[in-house]
């Protein structure tokens, strides 16, 4: 059975499992992720869900330096890059259970460049952001905690 936590996150409600999971979907598109290790979060974005002018919602919601790199990008690869962010900020936001506001400043910044990035909240806990390679028109990322900073979270291997 499903609830909902005192945060609005969805949680699994069985006794006597670690499970933690996360949804989004985009369109037709779903995502899931299950994690043994403590908290996670997932989003997914397909392509042409991209906003029409990605330079404003970058400039309310991104850091500066995340908002500029956009700026710089071909105006063609413009929105697949504003979704690579979006999600990866998305993902991060639900794996601390706060939502999209703790992924603006003064969070931490996100790489582009990355496929694996590791971020670190101003609460000092680190997480693992990984891009998804999906096999439709989307971007999509997860974000995990990284056990070197998350000690209850730690299990038989030292990376997810």
């Amino acid at each position: 059975p499903l609830g909902r936590g005192p945060d609005g996150k969805p949680l699994l409600l069985a006794d006597g499992h670690d499970l933690a999971f996360n949804l989004s979907h985009s369109a037709e598109v779903v995502l899931v992720a299950l994690c043994a290790r403590g908290p996670v979060g997932v989003d997914v974005e397909v392509l042409d869900a991209a906003p029409p002018d990605p330079d404003v919602l970058a400039a309310a919601w991104f850091h500066g330096a995340e908002a500029d790199d956009l700026r710089r990008v071909a105006a063609a690869a413009r929105p697949a890059r504003f979704l690579a962010l979006w999600t990866r900020k998305e993902a991060y936001g639900k794996a601390r259970g706060d939502g999209l506001a703790s992924s603006i400043a003064p969070g931490p910044r996100v790489d582009p460049g990355l496929a694996r990035q590791r971020l670190v909240g101003p609460d000092g806990r680190a997480w693992l952001c990984l891009d998804l390679a999906l096999p439709v028109r989307a971007v999509g990322a997860v974000v995990v905690p990284d056990v070197a900073s998350h000690p209850a979270s730690r299990g038989s291997e030292d990376r997810p």
